[in-house]
């Protein structure tokens, strides 16, 4: 679906909400330069909402290097997901398995705009390529796993030789705030924090080689009663990446401490993401799926793979349904006119799903099957202990049953 709209001002912005469980990632062009933000927003237990937000790179930001850093600290049993995101048709990604002895595999992403999700353990550092320029974006959590910030990585060409780190709300409140950065050797381990009000130099905690590649990254911990400000440098003067992330209990916090705004993934002269061409792609798909056809096709879910052979992605066919998009297409619609509203008001209806019928639904009446030996031992012994309380009770009553039996067959 395609959306055009003219921003007239300068000042004035224009909101899209709930771009999600697309199957291409959406895609923004424009006449001019305009900044873009995505934001996502939870509902927390106490009614407030927790909201995030995050500065969107163009298209000529994206790269084909890039070297994952996990939630902090480093644990070797929790996971984080990564979301590779194609610029260009028929992109590559090689991408680590989770079990990194097993060593890589490769994704192929057909269209602009498709999605691959990556889930890795958080124990360390990672390094995924492409064949092609491509967004890869980190999901990131607590202690808990929940309540994940999202973070665009940044692929080596943005680097930059110096950060300035400065501790404000939220992050004066979160108990573990670290500061990662990533580089190449064989100097990384020279990379100094240092808080400018009290010149005093905060060392790294830790420091990994990325497996089979010549990056190198380090993270640095730092106190919340210390607010800084903090200069971050390399004495060799080289270029590396900057992350903060921060966690309290569930929730977590994330973002690039900065970029080099000036670079883009020029150096790829034959790779110039071409929009025409994309949107071109768009409209040929909404024709196609409008052409002679009335009903909603199947639908195909995202994948998220943690090894080459095992994906969990579905098939799931919808009911026979007129497509609202078919039934406003090529008309020139505005936000303010009736058939806009029309149209969204038919969109939800058509994607509405009925809370009864959902999967979760009906799981909540059904007991998962757990075959493993540990399990199956307990229900086992539950059984036992449950029917042998049960026979002590009637064996310690037979011999009464008895008696009352004998006295009525003499009656």
């Amino acid at each position: 679906m395609t959306f055009s709209v003219n921003i007239t001002d300068q000042s004035q912005p224009f909101y899209i909400d709930s771009v999600s469980g697309c199957t291409r990632a959406p895609f923004v062009h424009a006449s001019l330069e305009v900044a873009v933000f995505t934001s996502e927003r939870k509902a927390m237990a106490n009614s407030r909402n927790d909201m995030t937000f995050e500065h969107s790179f163009t298209t000529s930001q994206v790269g084909m290097n890039y070297v994952t850093f996990p939630s902090m600290p480093l644990n070797q049993y929790v996971k984080d997901t990564f979301t590779a995101v194609a610029v260009y048709d028929d992109t590559r990604v090689t991408v680590p398995n989770v079990d990194t002895s097993l060593g890589t595999y490769e994704v192929t992403l057909d269209k602009a705009g498709d999605t691959f999700d990556l889930e890795l353990y958080a124990n360390g550092f990672r390094h995924v390529t492409g064949s092609k320029p491509f967004y890869l974006y980190a999901r990131l959590g607590g202690t808990g796993g929940n309540n994940l910030c999202t973070v665009t990585l940044l692929a080596d060409h943005l680097w930059t030789g110096q950060y300035s780190v400065h501790l404000t709300e939220p992050w004066t409140l979160l108990p573990n705030i670290y500061v990662v950065v990533v580089g190449k050797n064989p100097d990384m381990e020279t990379v100094t924090l240092v808080n400018l009000d009290s010149s005093q130099t905060i060392t790294h905690e830790n420091c990994q080689k990325v497996t089979g590649t010549s990056y190198e990254a380090c993270y640095f911990r730092l106190s919340s009663t210390t607010v800084g400000p903090y200069s971050l440098t390399r004495p060799s003067g080289e270029k590396f990446a900057a992350y903060m992330f921060g966690s309290k209990g569930q929730a977590a916090a994330c973002h690039h401490l900065g970029m080099n705004f000036t670079a883009t993934s020029g150096g790829h002269p034959n790779l110039r993401f071409d929009e025409i061409a994309f949107l071109d792609s768009v409209q040929a798909e909404e024709s196609d799926l409008c052409h002679e056809v009335t009903t909603a096709p199947s639908r195909k879910r995202r994948s998220v793979w943690s090894s080459p052979p095992i994906t969990t992605s579905t098939t799931e066919e919808v009911t026979e349904t007129p497509l609202p998009l078919c039934e406003t297409k090529g008309q020139n619609l505005t936000e303010s006119s009736e058939e806009f509203q029309e149209m969204l008001e038919s969109i939800s209806e058509f994607i509405r799903v009925d809370s009864v019928n959902t999967s979760q639904s009906r799981r909540k009446k059904e007991s998962a099957q757990d075959h493993r030996p540990s399990s199956v031992s307990l229900g086992v012994l539950s059984c036992c202990l449950v029917f042998a309380t049960l026979g002590i009770l009637v064996i310690s009553d037979i011999g009464s049953l008895v008696l009352m039996i004998i006295e009525l067959v003499k009656r």
